[in-house]
C-alpha cells in the first residue's frame, strides 16, 4: 500500500479507535478488596437463594448428537424439586421430568414408556439439559454454581479485568475449579472445573443479572461439558422468583398406557420388572 494511502487510512481509523477506547473505560477496582479466599467464598455461599423459582428459556444445545434448538421451562423449589419441560418452537411439551425430592418421573410427548427412579446424579443427569445433579441444575439457574471439597483456596484479585479470580484445589481427587467473581455484586461470572484422572473439564458462564427483589439472577446461562460434547445456551425470557405454585408441578405420575421402567442407581440392587402404570 502506497504510504499517502496507509496514511489516509489511519487519519480515517484513528476517531474510531479513540472512541472505541473511550467506550470501554478504565477498569473499576475495589477500594479495599477481599484478601481472604475463606471470606469471598462465604460470601458466594451466603448468597440469597429463591425458595421457588419459574424460568422460561430459549435454549440451543449441540452434543455429538447435533443440534437441536426449542424452549425449556423449569420450575423448581429448593433444595431439590424441580420439574422440567423441553418445548418445541411453538410450545408444545416434547419431554417432562419433575422430581418432589428423593424419586422422579420421566416421559417423552406420545412415548411408550415412563422412566421413574431414584435422584441420584447418574440418574436424572442422563434426562436433563446437562448432566448435574438436581441441587447442581437450580444453583446453574440463580447463578450458584456447584463448589468442589477443596483443601487449599488462593485468591486473586486481576486488575486487567476488575474480577476476583478464585482458586481451589483437591489433591486427593486432582480437581481444580477457577471462579471469577464480580467485586461488586459479587456475581459469578464463570467457573471451570478440571479433574485430571478423567480428563472431566466443566465450564459455566453467566451473564446479564439483574436484580430482582433481594436477589442477584443470570438472563444468559452457558454450560459447556467437554467430555460429554455438551453446550447448551440459555436465554432466559421470563424468570420469577419465590411464586406459590398453584397445586404440585413436582409430583408428576406416568401417562396412563405407558410402560414403567426402573432406572438404578450404582448402589441399587435389581428388582422384579414393576411394569404397569401409574396413571
Amino acid at each position: 500500500m502506497p504510504g499517502s494511502r496507509r496514511h489516509h487510512l489511519l487519519l480515517l481509523l484513528t476517531p474510531v479507535l479513540v472512541t472505541l477506547a473511550a467506550c470501554s473505560g478504565p477498569v473499576r477496582l475495589p477500594e479495599e478488596p477481599i484478601v481472604d479466599p475463606t471470606v469471598l467464598l462465604a460470601t458466594l455461599q451466603g448468597r440469597p437463594q429463591p425458595h421457588t423459582l419459574y424460568l422460561y428459556a430459549r435454549a440451543e444445545f449441540y452434543s455429538d448428537q447435533g443440534v437441536r434448538k426449542g424452549k425449556l421451562l423449569f420450575m423448581a423449589g429448593a433444595p431439590d424439586r424441580i420439574h422440567v419441560e423441553a418445548l418445541s418452537p411453538t410450545d408444545d411439551m416434547l419431554s417432562l421430568l419433575a422430581s418432589p425430592g428423593g424419586e422422579f418421573v420421566y416421559f417423552e410427548r406420545g412415548g411408550k414408556r415412563c422412566i421413574r427412579g431414584t435422584t441420584c446424579p447418574e440418574n436424572t443427569g442422563r434426562f436433563l439439559p446437562v448432566p448435574l445433579s438436581i441441587p447442581q441444575v437450580i444453583g446453574l439457574l440463580v447463578g450458584q454454581p456447584p463448589v468442589i471439597a477443596h483443601e487449599t483456596a488462593a485468591l486473586k484479585l486481576r486488575r486487567k479485568t476488575g474480577l476476583y479470580e478464585l482458586r481451589l484445589e483437591d489433591p486427593l481427587s486432582h480437581t481444580t475449579q477457577i471462579l471469577t467473581v464480580d467485586p461488586f455484586d459479587f456475581d459469578v461470572v464463570s467457573t471451570t472445573i478440571r479433574r485430571k484422572d478423567d480428563d472431566l473439564e466443566v465450564r459455566l458462564d453467566f451473564d446479564d443479572y439483574r436484580s430482582q427483589g433481594t436477589y442477584r439472577l443470570p438472563r444468559r446461562i452457558r454450560a459447556r461439558l467437554d467430555q460429554q460434547s455438551t453446550d447448551l445456551s440459555l436465554d432466559v425470557r421470563e424468570v420469577e422468583a419465590d411464586l406459590e405454585f398453584k397445586g404440585d408441578p413436582f409430583t408428576v405420575l406416568c401417562p396412563r398406557g405407558t410402560a414403567v421402567e426402573r432406572a438404578l442407581c450404582p448402589d441399587e440392587v435389581p428388582t422384579l420388572d414393576e411394569g404397569g402404570d401409574d396413571g
